[in-house]
């Protein structure tokens, strides 16, 4: 019994998001904040690169991290549900920003290696790759080459 409810937990869990919220939005850097069922608080940051001009550029990058002893980090594993946090920030958070800076035509999201890892494409790009395959963003052609994954506006 102990069994079953820990596999109907993780499929509940990975059926909806995170709550999140957007906590900043200035000029070049939009952040977004949530939680984890285990408690692990997270960031999603959206960044502008730099255009031909000191205006914003059409052109941001997708980062999010997961706070590791005060200080926020891509490197710390967790044992949360990965879907659900996947589901939170590249379907809920993505499409918001989308939402709020519909003039943006491309969005580069990097699947960082784990240190282990000596594969050219990390397991984490795999793995956004096939839920952005099979959760396209509406007006967003999917494309990706080793670690870089664009979502270029069509």
């Amino acid at each position: 019994m102990k069994y079953l409810n820990s596999i109907f937990d993780f499929i509940v869990e990975s059926v909806e998001s995170y709550q999140w919220e957007m906590t900043s939005d200035k000029g070049d850097k939009v952040k977004y904040k949530f939680e984890d069922i285990k408690g692990n608080l997270y960031l999603v940051e959206f960044k502008s690169l730099p255009g031909v001009r000191n205006d914003l550029s059409s052109q941001w990058e997708l980062t999010y991290y997961v706070e590791d002893d005060g200080n926020f980090s891509v490197s710390k594993l967790v044992s949360a549900n990965p879907y659900r946090v996947i589901e939170t920030v590249f379907n809920e958070i993505l499409n918001d920003f989308i939402k709020r800076k519909s003039w943006v035509k491309v969005i580069t999201i990097h699947g960082l290696a784990k240190d282990k890892e000596r594969q050219y494409v990390s397991q984490r790009t795999k793995m956004y790759v096939r839920f952005l395959e099979r959760n396209p963003i509406s007006g967003y052609k999917l494309s990706s080459y080793g670690n870089r994954i664009n979502l270029t506006k069509i």
